[in-house]
């Protein structure tokens, strides 16, 4: 019997988000991983025949099994996280 799987069995992947660069994407794809929610990176474009960095003339996307969609949306979707940095409870360090 072989162990190849048949087209029909693969699983559907269902896109989360869309990144700006590599960088972003592994980020994002991190955050799922801590969740457990398995993911993969899909690069597009003319940009990759070329060569050219992944973002550059196509996307980056991030997706997940589409039974784990509702879940990774719920997390990405999470207010509390932002781009921002937490307030340091002490000040500044003055190195003059």
């Amino acid at each position: 019997m072989s162990s190849l799987k048949r087209r029909d069995s693969q699983p559907e992947w269902a896109l989360v988000a869309y990144a700006n660069s590599l960088f972003e994407a592994e980020v994002i794809g991190g955050l799922l991983k801590t969740a457990n929610i398995p993911y993969h990176i899909h690069q597009t474009g003319v940009g990759l025949a070329f060569g050219l960095p992944p973002g550059a003339m196509g996307l980056i996307m991030v997706i997940v099994p589409i039974e784990y969609e509702e879940e990774a949306l719920l997390l990405l979707d999470d207010p509390t996280l932002d781009d921002s940095f937490l307030p340091l409870d002490e000040p500044p360090i003055d190195f003059d």
